[in-house]
C-alpha cells in the first residue's frame, strides 16, 4: 500500500523485479521510489503514486 496524502492506494510489493514482471497483469503497472522495492498498482493510480515520487519501470 502506498499513502499519497493521506489516501491510501493499493499494491503489491516485491522486492524483485522478475516476481514482479511476472504477476504484472494488463491493467497494472510497476513503480518504484528506491532501488530495492517495486511496487505493482492499478494504471488508474499512476498519477497519484507519481505526486509522491514513485516512477514508473517501463518494461
Amino acid at each position: 500500500m502506498i499513502r499519497v496524502k493521506g489516501k491510501k492506494i493499493n499494491g503489491f510489493l516485491y522486492d524483485s523485479l522478475e516476481t514482479a514482471k511476472n504477476d504484472l497483469e494488463d491493467d497494472e503497472v510497476i513503480v518504484m521510489n528506491d532501488f530495492d522495492t517495486f511496487v505493482i498498482i492499478r494504471k488508474e493510480d499512476l498519477e497519484k503514486v507519481s505526486l509522491a515520487g514513485y516512477s514508473r519501470l517501463d518494461i
